[in-house]
């Protein structure tokens, strides 16, 4: 349980303010980003 909480407050910033990945092939957007 302890490893995961540094990851959620790594990913805040992304949820809230909408940052993500657009993939180049099928134009799909994902929230939060990964690696396309």
């Amino acid at each position: 349980m302890g490893s995961a909480v540094p990851r959620f407050w790594r990913e805040i910033p992304y949820r809230y303010n909408l940052i993500g990945t657009k993939c180049k092939v099928c134009d799909r957007v994902y929230f939060p980003p990964r690696e396309v």
